[in-house]
């Protein structure tokens, strides 16, 4: 990586942070929920979310998202994300980042912690990303990782989906217990 790359990273990282530490206050502020730090304000606060992520406004310049949601990775033509707008891109991260502190709060030992991924000698889906990943091992690579931002940016992205067929659900679409369910899922991948 070059020490532009690094400086942009250190920035996105760094917003990120900032992202999780406003979160919880933030979210229960524009939904109305005294949030509690734990996994039963899931249900409640997807429920309440659902409606806005139903809803795509016009997008908006790629430079008007935050520095943490302008990866290539996660911002590219035909994305959901380029289907949102900053605003609604605000919520998603901020879902995301309160998810990922009660996955992180909950993870068995020896614990998770956010990073940037950077899994040599193979390249993932998530590198150069922002996940929860347990510690390195022996190896110096991390034995496991979740991808909170975009496992919200696919549970949003099914709130604007239609139906491939007439009477065909869209999994997770409408469905208030689905963050729970992520939360519940990912806790199991991280023990």
């Amino acid at each position: 990586m070059t020490a532009a790359g690094d400086q942009d990273e250190a920035l996105r990282f760094g917003q990120w942070l900032e992202l999780v530490e406003r979160a919880r206050p933030w979210l229960g502020e524009r939904f109305g929920l005294d949030l509690t730090g734990t996994p039963e304000d899931l249900v409640p606060l997807w429920t309440a979310a659902m409606p806005v992520l139903a809803y795509a406004p016009p997008d908006e310049p790629y430079e008007a998202l935050p520095a943490w949601a302008r990866w290539p990775e996660v911002v590219r033509p035909g994305r959901i994300v380029g289907a949102l707008s900053a605003a609604t891109v605000e919520v998603v991260g901020a879902l995301a980042a309160y998810h990922g502190e009660l996955l992180r709060a909950a993870a068995p030992p020896p614990g998770v912690r956010w990073e940037v991924l950077h899994h040599p000698p193979e390249p993932f889906a998530d590198e150069g990303r922002v996940v929860l990943a347990r510690p390195p091992d022996a190896s110096g690579y991390s034995a496991g990782w979740v991808n909170p931002l975009n496992d919200l940016f696919v549970a949003a992205g099914r709130q604007l989906r239609e139906p491939l067929a007439p009477g065909e659900p869209v999994v997770g679409k409408d469905d208030p217990h689905r963050l729970r369910w992520l939360f519940y899922n990912r806790l199991a991948a991280l023990s």
